[in-house]
């Protein structure tokens, strides 16, 4: 698992090795694109006026909400990521923050439409994803949906059979989604699965 200096030193290659990777079809980032492609056309029917990207990155799919026209907050724990979503878009709002320690202050005060987050809270551990669900569910506005786009599995029959064939790039360190598991404490959400190792979660409000 990168920390956060590793991110800063990432950037500047981050988006040709995720859209290589992707491209490839190889683990992690096998359905890159068609997880940002689903989550955008997803957001975008519900015509967000706010949005908030929770581990934004550079910024690739946020600012396709910002484009058109949705007013963009984001945050991210590498300053170095934050620095190229700013240049993308002049006038979003964004802020230094680990989601571990929830959400920065401002970030609290507002209230959603549409909260994204891709490949980033795979850092946590499930009991912290659970914990962060419930904060992000409290931002939502009445009809506002969380849309989480990851390395995610339905089953974890699934989780197991690509860990073990993907022994070599598989990350210990990280904490990929099982859906059958976050079901139980989210009865209501739903899963859209991509690729063999990528999907999209929905969770709503309530």
């Amino acid at each position: 698992m990168l920390s956060k200096k590793g991110f800063d030193e990432w950037v500047k290659t981050y988006e040709q090795d995720v859209f290589d990777s992707d491209e490839a079809g190889e683990f992690p980032f096998a359905g890159y694109r068609d997880v940002l492609f689903t989550i955008y056309q997803t957001g975008l029917k519900r015509m967000p006026k706010r949005v908030l990207d929770v581990g934004i990155g550079t910024g690739v799919l946020a600012k396709q909400f910002y484009d058109a026209g949705a007013a963009v907050d984001g945050m991210d724990f590498s300053q170095k990521m934050l620095d190229v979503s700013k240049q993308r878009m002049p006038e979003a709002r964004l802020e230094v923050q680990d989601m571990r320690e929830g959400l920065p202050p401002a970030f609290q005060e507002t209230s959603y439409d549409l909260i994204i987050s891709t490949y980033a809270l795979h850092h946590l551990h499930y009991q912290e994803k659970v914990h962060a669900i419930k904060t992000l569910q409290n931002q939502l506005a009445n009809d506002g949906v969380l849309l989480i786009g990851d390395v995610a599995f339905e089953t974890f029959d699934e989780h197991e059979r690509v860990r073990r064939n993907q022994r070599g790039y598989w990350d210990e360190d990280e904490h990929y989604w099982v859906y059958e598991t976050l079901q139980k404490d989210f009865p209501k959400s739903l899963f859209v699965p991509i690729s063999f190792c990528a999907g999209v979660l929905i969770v709503r409000r309530k």
